[in-house]
């Protein structure tokens, strides 16, 4: 399955699969998979387990033994549990490149009503650049429940389809509807720039920012922002408060999340030197910001 995805419909209220055994964190799934296999060789009809060590062979981009269990549960019950089922079975065919088949399969649940399949059949419409469909089930979904992949499916969609102002504005409902997602709020931002409309655009940034206690990013997307918008003087101004708000975020908290934010502000500012010395520290020191860092020593065309 795609837990990002699916973690907001299969968790919600009505929507569980059902009791299904989680992989925790530190246990190796080929330990959670041979656990499984003992416990089928115990229960060989038992249409839970296999379903549960075909999720297990998915996450492990395995979609062949997925599909050997997917198979046999379907043959020893074709109606068990056909949300999860056809949930998993539209994955496993998504992971061996084949979309039409992973729709077809998703169409049983969703005419079960299935909110979560409904969902899934959106993102695989989407990569089959079947764009009115995939907006259809889009609109359908947020119709009863609204989520941050939705929102941002739905905007993505309606971009495609050269509907940018259409895109902007339900970026901006479902944005509220969220509670102010940041997210959402994002790509409403970079909507509205490829629009034009900078001063949208800007006061979208200066909304978020003024809920947020660190300013440090959304200073420097205003910069980015009056840059693009001809506004040089003002964006050279953002990214000097931005610089500063960054020193005393670093003075405060030492943290290498700050000293991260602190090199993207040397590094908008144009102290190139500074900000490879700060990258290098954090790229060395945590595995969890390494690819950040990385990702901006390679702007620097310093080693990763």
């Amino acid at each position: 399955m795609r837990p990002a995805l699916l973690a907001s419909f299969l968790l919600a209220p009505g929507l569980v699969f059902g009791a299904a055994r989680r992989v925790a964190a530190h246990d190796a799934p080929y330990e959670e998979i041979a656990e499984l296999t003992e416990e089928l060789a115990q229960r060989p009809h038992d249409v839970a387990l296999l379903l549960e060590r075909a999720e297990i062979w998915l996450q492990e981009r395995n979609p062949e033994r997925a599909a050997d269990d997917l198979s046999l549960a379907r043959t020893l019950d074709p109606d068990a549990d056909i949300e999860r089922s056809s949930l998993l079975w539209a994955d496993m065919w998504m992971q061996r490149g084949r979309p039409a088949e992973a729709e077809a399969e998703l169409d049983r649940a969703v005419d079960r009503g299935s909110l979560a399949a409904l969902a899934r059949r959106a993102e695989v419409r989407e990569t089959m650049e079947r764009w009115t469909a995939a907006l259809a089930d889009y609109d359908a979904v947020l119709a009863r429940r609204v989520t941050v992949e939705m929102a941002l499916g739905r905007g993505r969609v309606l971009e495609r389809l050269g509907r940018a102002d259409e895109a902007a504005a339900g970026y901006a409902r479902d944005a509220a509807r969220l509670g102010g997602a940041v997210p959402v709020r994002l790509a409403r931002v970079a909507t509205l720039r490829g629009l034009g409309r900078f001063d949208d655009a800007l006061q979208e940034v200066q909304r978020v920012m003024d809920r947020s206690p660190v300013k440090t990013r959304w200073l420097l997307l205003r910069g980015d922002l009056l840059e693009a918008a001809g506004r040089a003087d003002l964006a050279r101004a953002a990214r000097e408060l931005a610089l500063g708000d960054a020193e005393r975020m670093l003075r405060r908290r030492r943290s290498l999340a700050a000293r991260l934010h602190y090199a993207r502000a040397l590094l908008a500012n144009g102290r190139r030197t500074e900000a490879r010395d700060q990258l290098v520290r954090v790229q060395s020191a945590s595995p969890a910001l390494a690819s950040q860092a990385a990702a901006l020593l390679g702007v620097l065309g310093g080693d990763q």
